[in-house]
């Protein structure tokens, strides 16, 4: 029987070597691809959930966040029914929602010590945009993101307002959330917690929903272009009602600073 060489051996493993930095990256890119997929389908399903809601409730979009009680968009039971996602707990657990409907990519997004494994943390996963939005009918709007909401009837091109994004940290999105040093600095790791931001987790791109349904991948230069927007076709997508004020100065009606 004959026997491989030294020579033979190092050859044999040179090209199991050469094969393998080939097809590692390939691979890679196919599970990531398979992740963007996956959360492509989350946020349709999220986005439906939202129209559902807005039809049931006279146009109204969810809020954003009440002040009383004190909840965010993703506790809301009305949206969690329309969206048909289990949750940790309806009383008090409701921004753990089923992992199956989280991004598989959303690291972050994993539970505390006091949650399940099978629920993932939703704000650290899922963006909502909130600026320009009317004060919620029967409250006092904050002057942030608080007791403040949107109407369906209100938004002009609803296909070019951003409505959801991928979200790290925190499930509040706007236009200076999207700069990408923030979440390519820092990641998905909760060790060195960083700063809230649009999370480009697929491929260097982010999933978005949009206020008419659909759901589109963006590149960090789809969705910021530094301090200075130069368009105001740019910035119409991040304001659902046309109503920022380009100086940044809050001196228009609705005191929305562009930024």
């Amino acid at each position: 029987m004959k026997r491989f060489t030294l020579i033979e051996l190092l050859v044999v493993i040179a090209i199991i070597a050469i094969l393998a930095a080939i097809l590692l990256p390939a691979l890679s890119r196919a599970r990531d691809r398979g992740r963007q997929i996956k959360c492509t389908g989350n946020f349709k399903q999220y986005i439906q959930g939202f129209q559902q809601y807005a039809g049931n409730n006279r146009d109204f979009w969810v809020p954003y966040f009440y002040t009383s009680p004190t909840s965010r968009w993703c506790e809301n039971i009305d949206l969690i029914d329309a969206v048909g996602v289990r949750v940790w707990n309806r009383n008090w657990g409701g921004a753990y929602w089923d992992a199956n409907l989280i991004c598989p990519s959303a690291v972050y997004a994993s539970p505390d010590a006091s949650a399940p494994d099978r629920f993932r943390h939703v704000p650290r996963a899922v963006g909502m945009v909130w600026k320009g939005a009317d004060g919620l009918p029967g409250t006092t709007p904050g002057t942030t993101h608080k007791n403040r909401v949107f109407k369906l009837n209100r938004i002009k091109n609803p296909s070019i307002r951003l409505a959801l994004l991928d979200h790290r940290k925190d499930d509040q999105s706007d236009y200076w959330a999207a700069n990408p040093t923030r979440y390519f600095t820092y990641g998905e790791s909760r060790e060195t917690e960083g700063s809230t931001g649009v999370a480009y987790r697929h491929l260097k791109r982010a999933n978005a929903a949009y206020f008419d349904g659909h759901v589109a991948s963006h590149a960090p230069d789809d969705l910021y272009r530094g301090s200075v927007p130069s368009t105001d076709e740019f910035l119409r997508r991040w304001f659902p009602y046309d109503n920022w004020n380009a100086s940044g100065a809050n001196s228009n009606s609705e005191g929305v600073q562009w930024y």
